[in-house]
């Protein structure tokens, strides 16, 4: 008998460690696609050649810009520098972030604000002016603030007129787009859905809870549960203390000597931080608890004894 106790106490604690990681593995992907996120990583990266096109085509962003600084008698080099500029980027990024949250079924987005207008067209103008004509120069600076104030008053109809992604992305077949291979954007969007879905999360809390209470049930009248919560939140603790301060650092130093990701991987393992902090901390609360139940009930039993 008390091998078989002895079993299932070990089944039900690999268990649990596994459902909290997996908890912990559903909160950072869910924290990674949050649109605040992507916007972040789009200011600092080239957009993925699929969804920029999908969006390029559909918004005409460049056409539009192109077509004002024209007008203003500026080239195709001012053009360019405008379109890549980190102001355009964070503009477009909340579009991209939109867009992408959208493509996974969320929705969560990002407002566009009178301050995003401003900041766009402001950041804008001294990349601008390096090629304007004088007259065009002398215009812009005579109307800066009259800009600004047309924004403060019209800036929520512009606002309106812009597209949203689900308009403009609603006909788009996400099993047409590859992503790497055979894999697909409905292959992608599908899996991280399901990863971070309510139901999933739900599913993983109930069982979670039910191995608890059993394993408390079992071992209650001996007040071992205490015990083996108090191994359970120690364990996780130090899986996530690794994760934190060996194996995040060692991905940051490898993502330095990679062109593409350097500028991004920052900003994912800082949103990463955010979620393991919180665990961390709830983990080493849950240790000290524990720990201090089991020490005083067995104290209290051995008084008895």
């Amino acid at each position: 008998m008390k091998i078989v106790k002895g079993i299932t106490n070990i089944l039900l604690i690999l268990f649990i460690m596994l459902d909290l990681l997996a908890l912990t593995f559903t909160r950072v992907i869910k924290q990674e696609i949050k649109p605040t996120t992507i916007r972040k990583v789009v200011t600092k990266i080239d957009y993925g050649d699929e969804i920029d096109k999908i969006i390029d085509e559909n918004l005409n962003f460049s056409d539009i810009t192109k077509e004002a600084l024209n007008f203003m008698g500026l080239n195709e080099k001012t053009l360019n520098r405008v379109s890549t500029s980190e102001a355009t980027k964070d503009f477009l990024g909340i579009y991209v972030a939109n867009a992408t949250s959208y493509l996974l079924g969320s929705d969560e987005e990002i407002k566009i604000t009178k301050d995003d207008l401003k900041n766009l067209i402001n950041k804008n103008i001294p990349i601008i002016e390096e090629d304007m004509p004088s007259w065009a120069k002398d215009f812009i600076d005579k109307n800066q603030t009259s800009i600004d104030k047309y924004i403060d008053q019209n800036g929520d109809e512009i606002i309106s007129f812009l597209p949203q992604p689900k308009d403009v992305l609603k006909d788009v077949k996400k099993e047409d787009i590859v992503i790497y291979e055979d894999v697909t954007l409905e292959d992608v969007t599908t899996t991280i859905t399901k990863i971070t879905s309510p139901k999933t999360f739900s599913a993983l809390v109930v069982c979670g809870f039910i191995a608890l209470a059993i394993l408390i049930i079992i071992n209650f009248k001996a007040k071992k549960w205490a015990k083996y919560v108090f191994i359970i939140s120690l364990t996780y603790t130090i899986i996530i203390l690794f994760a934190k301060f060996i194996i995040m650092p060692i991905i940051s130093s490898i993502s330095k000597n990679i062109a593409e990701v350097k500028d991004v991987i920052p900003y994912l393992l800082s949103s990463i931080n955010s979620v393991l902090w919180i665990c961390l901390i709830v983990s080493i609360i849950v240790s000290i608890t524990s720990i201090l139940f089991y020490k005083i009930n067995f104290n209290k039993k051995e008084a008895a004894l």
